[in-house]
């Protein structure tokens, strides 16, 4: 008996050394490697307009070519600091073009400087803190605008609401324009709402929605940690390059983007092609605006991303 007891305890000891064994060999697996965008290349189907874009090895873009048969239309180049946020961007088009130039104290944006190749005034963007406030405020433009950016907390990156005072000296205490983001499973953004003072009812409306779904996939733009591209990248510099127009708050890959509103309702759908990796390498990008009698959404161009990364 004592024999047949051992033999039970060390059949049961060597099964439960191989399951340890197969355990640990399962959880040594390779992860996933970490790839970084190389180059991309975009071509507009219904204009035949070509950008080639490069990015450094952060994945930062670093320059973007934008040609029409051949012919030049823009150029940007991007430079960045020891940091690694950026320092300059130097865009030309035609004859025209204009370089912005970015300063940081203590590892904070504080400001933004618009100088034009031609005698155009300099535009200066002054921006400080409060909290987890950002202000934005200019001298040039506008009337004395004040843009006001409200994070969760001070490192200011997951931004939550976006204020417009067209009038600093009102009496209502209240935006003339807010923008509220929402965010949804694995910090994707989900919803940009756009609310309008009604000056009668001194209420914030709701006028338009931009809700967002995603893939599963990892995202090749996602910004850098301590970078925030959705205020860097934001209208009120007035300047449209193709790396304002990249998804950089999102872990994930936007599949569908879609505005609704009263008037003229727009939607963006992307459809991807994968590597071994799960990194988009083709991206189909179809624009919709407004409708025809039978209220279908009209599609108005496609663009055709090919994404190349640098090797593992």
């Amino acid at each position: 008996m004592k024999q047949l007891f051992f033999l039970l305890a060390f059949s049961f000891l060597i099964f439960s050394c191989e399951n340890e064994s197969t355990d640990s060999s399962d959880g040594n697996n390779p992860e996933v490697p970490e790839l970084i965008l190389k180059e991309m290349l975009v071509v507009n189907e219904t204009t035949g307009a070509q950008e080639q874009s490069y990015f450094n090895t952060l994945g930062q873009m670093i320059k973007n070519d934008e040609y029409v048969n051949s012919s030049f239309i823009s150029k940007d180049k991007l430079f960045y600091n020891l940091n690694n946020q950026r320092d300059s961007l130097h865009g030309r088009w035609g004859f025209e073009g204009e370089t912005l130039k970015y300063s940081y104290e203590n590892g904070l944006l504080t400001n933004i400087l618009i100088d034009p190749i031609s005698q155009a005034e300099n535009i200066n963007f002054n921006i400080s803190y409060d909290g987890n406030e950002m202000i934005v405020t200019n001298d040039n433009l506008n009337n004395g605008l004040i843009r006001k950016y409200i994070f969760t907390d001070e490192s200011h990156e997951t931004l939550i609401a976006e204020e417009l005072i067209y009038t600093p000296e009102n009496s209502y205490n209240l935006p003339d324009v807010r923008y509220e983001y929402s965010y949804g499973p694995n910090s994707n953004l989900t919803e940009r709402t756009k609310l309008v003072l009604n000056e009668d009812t001194q209420i914030l409306e709701a006028i338009s929605s931009t809700q967002y779904t995603y893939d599963t996939k990892k995202n090749p733009f996602k910004s850098l940690p301590g970078t925030n591209y959705l205020v860097s990248n934001n209208e009120f510099i007035g300047y449209y390059s193709t790396i304002f127009r990249l998804n950089h708050q999102s872990n994930n890959n936007v599949l569908s983007k879609t505005e609704i509103t009263d008037v003229n309702p727009r939607q963006w759908i992307y459809e991807y092609e994968y590597n071994e990796f799960g990194y988009p390498i083709n991206i189909k990008e179809s624009y919709y605006f407004g409708t025809n009698e039978d209220g279908v959404l009209n599609l108005i161009d496609i663009h055709y991303k090919t994404l190349a990364y640098y090797d593992n």
